[in-house]
């Protein structure tokens, strides 16, 4: 069996496509710092009376003998129901779509659901059906 190299050059050969983005990567400014993200998250989570019981459930029945998760009690609010989706499906990395007045995401993990959901301030139930 033979060992790892130590001669390894960790540069890219200079014909390769992405050899002058190190380069750049100097150039750019600092991201944004912790406080900034405080502001955002108090910006984008309504107050705690505002939002509604959440119930969230894993199911199989319906889903093509896939397991989905189904969150009921959200918002009828088109506009905000298109935007908790894209950010849902952005943070979890999955696929999510609605089924009349119910979230219905892709994969039976109730628990990371329910966590993100709970990270913006809602009340979230564990239910069977």
């Amino acid at each position: 069996m033979r060992g790892k190299r130590d001669d390894h050059d960790d540069t890219p050969p200079p014909n390769h496509a992405l050899a002058g983005l190190r380069a750049l990567r100097a150039g750019l400014p600092d991201g944004p710092g912790p406080e900034a993200d405080e502001t955002d998250a108090a910006r984008a989570a309504p107050a705690a009376g505002d939002l509604p019981r959440l119930v969230a459930r894993k199911e199989r029945k319906g889903h093509g003998g896939r397991t989905a998760t189904r969150v009921s009690g959200l918002s009828d609010d088109a506009a905000r129901r298109d935007e908790t989706t894209r950010a849902l499906k952005r943070a979890l990395g999955c696929g999510a779509r609605w089924d009349e007045t119910d979230l219905i995401v892709q994969g039976g993990d109730v628990e990371r659901v329910a966590a993100w959901f709970e990270a913006r301030g809602h009340v979230v139930v564990r239910g069977t059906r």
